[in-house]
């Protein structure tokens, strides 16, 4: 099973990135291959070409062979621009909402065919989810009060059971497995939400 791990940093950077670009105008696309290496993102308009590394502080040191096999590729890939951005972990916020665990349950439950993936060639992959099972490690990273709603945005996992398709399956008729998703959120004063303002879901590895 999948968890949180320290490349936590780069994902927040490469979806708020993403943002800024296509709020831009550049086509944006995640994952590109530029020859025999792959960059984080290639952001493209007009005449423009751009390839993103996103690296997390902490990952820098490690990285210095990669990032010159990518500027490498980037030279010769007829960009017009390759960046290194730093990722760096955000600030921590110790908050707790002690309903927001079982509200986020329910909007994705209620919502299942309409989130927003990482993988925007998936359509509707929840539709055939036979039953989320829970929200679990809940990370706040945002809090914003306003005087008739408080705005959060952070980071949890959805756990979800899905019917198992092979014909030779043996005593279990259902895998489960986790997702990552960042949410960005209004919660009334009675802590109940009344406005999903974003909730990307990674699908990648769904099972079918």
């Amino acid at each position: 099973m999948r968890r949180p791990s320290e490349t936590y940093p780069e994902e927040v950077k490469l979806e708020q990135l993403t943002a800024e670009l296509e709020g831009q105008g550049y086509r944006v696309e995640r994952e590109a291959l530029l020859g025999d290496q792959r960059v984080d993102l290639l952001a493209e308009r007009g005449d423009e070409r751009l390839a993103f590394a996103v690296k997390a502080r902490s990952r820098l040191g490690e990285s210095g062979e990669e990032l010159e096999r990518l500027r490498e590729a980037a030279l010769n890939g007829e960009v017009t621009g390759f960046r290194v951005v730093v990722a760096v972990p955000p600030h921590k916020v110790n908050v707790t909402i002690d309903n927001l665990r079982s509200e986020l349950l329910a909007y994705i439950v209620e919502h299942r065919s309409q989130l927003e993936h990482e993988t925007p060639e998936t359509v509707q992959p929840f539709a055939s989810v036979t039953k989320f099972v829970d929200v679990i490690d809940i990370v706040i990273d945002a809090v914003e009060m306003h005087p008739s709603r408080i705005r959060v945005q952070g980071r949890a996992w959805a756990d979800v059971e899905a019917p198992i398709e092979d014909p030779w399956k043996d005593e279990y008729d259902f895998a489960v497995d986790i997702f990552p998703f960042t949410f960005d959120l209004d919660l009334d004063p009675d802590l109940k939400i009344v406005k999903m303002n974003r909730l990307v879901i990674q699908t990648e590895g769904l099972t079918r």
